[in-house]
């Protein structure tokens, strides 16, 4: 299917009217991957919402080895398999802020999160011996940060764009919602064709 462990039924999850499933999420954000942003692919926080304290240190071999002085933002992708919905969450590191940017906030799925991944970062500065990473993280929680999806099944797309935007330096979310279908075929491209083949100002045009 032209993506190592990508498969046909995987990509007809991004047909319209589908749910996006973790294979093509995963796929499609670690192409967002540069020197000063890091990808943690979505089974990174299904791991630590098991995990106590004591557990945050196998979990910071997701993150060793990579030059966190460099990096500016790290991205992953998370999923409620109870309620059945994707959300973003961001860590940046320049405002030493967690955030969450979740396209339907009324579901409340992931109000636990900014916290729990707040408290790890804050271990990883003295368990890897970070000099340049903040000591204190403002895991509060913020107003939408995301544009709202006017379906049930669209979460996912919007959890891939928003990552873009976010990788591409954008600090304002401006996502529309009336015509995702655009928007999955950008995502379905970049994957087969293993780059990104979104751009965010003609993409988002037509999709107005």
């Amino acid at each position: 299917m032209g993506g190592e462990n990508i498969r046909a039924e995987d990509i007809e999850t991004l047909r319209p009217g589908c749910w996006l499933n973790s294979t093509v999420v995963n796929a499609f954000v670690s192409l967002l991957y540069k020197e000063s942003v890091s990808i943690l692919n979505s089974w990174f926080f299904a791991i630590l919402e098991k995990e106590d304290e004591n557990g945050f240190a196998r979990l910071a071999g997701w993150v060793k080895g990579k030059d966190l002085e460099k990096i500016r933002l790290i991205l992953i992708p998370i999923h409620s398999e109870k309620c059945k919905h994707w959300v973003l969450l961001a860590i940046d590191k320049r405002h030493a802020s967690i955030q969450l940017y979740d396209s339907m906030p009324s579901l409340h799925a992931f109000d636990h999160a900014t916290k729990l991944v707040g408290n790890w970062c804050t271990f990883l500065k003295e368990f890897l011996h970070l000099e340049n990473w903040p000591m204190k993280w403002d895991a509060s929680p913020h107003p939408c940060l995301s544009h709202h999806q006017q379906n049930s099944i669209d979460c996912g797309v919007f959890a891939c764009i928003n990552a873009f935007l976010l990788s591409e330096g954008s600090t304002t979310i401006s996502l529309p919602s009336r015509n995702t279908s655009i928007l999955r075929k950008s995502i379905e491209r970049s994957i087969l064709e293993k780059r990104l083949q979104v751009n965010s100002a003609e993409d988002f045009e037509c999709a107005n």
